[in-house]
């Protein structure tokens, strides 16, 4: 296993159980690609929703944050039995073999110390937990850009907050949560990282580097290339 990785085991392991708190961003830190835009792309394909592709991307360069927010806004009168179902075949078909290297060696190795993982991503909640489920997360532990349900139908309500930038620190001081260890990939997650005491940036191969490793390089925090 890789140094770093092996280097965060042990600092879990000395220290309480309770303490073995882990959180992960998902998309281009647990896997490659972002399920949250290919959710919107797949709902638009099946004409489960009546909106453009386009729209999402001209919100998301002026405001990322609004853009995951409008993500699941859109998802008004969507039944959330279906969304799901959508969610799970979307995964299995187009995600469940991007996992990187890393991830289930270091899970096994979580596992077995009974750390307490979490993920915290900006994008809609039912895109994350098919693959929170297939890393043995509970979905109890799954923290990202939710809406509100009324009798099985999405309102398009969202609620607060948006779990980006900020609105990650906050959804997790809501759960009572204090990272031992942050682990994210995107200028989106310095903020979580900043409040995690052990912060790892990860980092693809062939990438450039955003502003997430160039504040990691800085201020000396643990770079993953994966």
């Amino acid at each position: 296993m890789n140094s770093t990785l092996n280097n965060i085991l042990q600092v879990l392991k000395a220290v309480p159980r309770k303490e073995r708190v882990v959180v992960f961003d998902a998309d281009g830190t647990l896997w490659e690609n972002d399920v949250g835009e290919a959710l919107l792309r797949e709902l638009i394909s099946l004409k489960k929703i009546d909106r453009t592709y386009a729209e999402y991307e001209t919100l998301h360069a002026k405001d990322p944050i609004a853009a995951y927010g409008w993500a699941v806004q859109i998802m008004k009168g969507l039944e959330e039995r279906e969304l799901r179902d959508v969610c799970t075949k979307m995964f299995s078909r187009d995600f469940s073999k991007r996992l990187f290297s890393y991830v289930p060696a270091f899970f096994k190795a979580l596992k077995a110390m009974d750390a307490h993982v979490w993920i915290c991503s900006a994008s809609p909640r039912w895109a994350v937990e098919p693959g929170a489920a297939l890393l043995g997360i509970p979905l109890s532990r799954v923290l990202a850009v939710d809406g509100e349900v009324e009798n099985g139908r999405l309102t398009g309500v969202v609620h607060s907050p948006v779990t980006a930038g900020q609105g990650k620190v906050y959804a997790l001081k809501q759960h009572d949560v204090q990272p031992l260890v942050g682990i994210g990939n995107g200028a989106l997650d310095i903020d979580m990282l900043e409040y995690s005491m052990h912060k790892i940036a990860v980092h693809p191969r062939g990438q450039s580097q955003n502003s997430l490793i160039v504040a990691a390089v800085t201020r000396a925090w643990h770079v993953l290339e994966v």
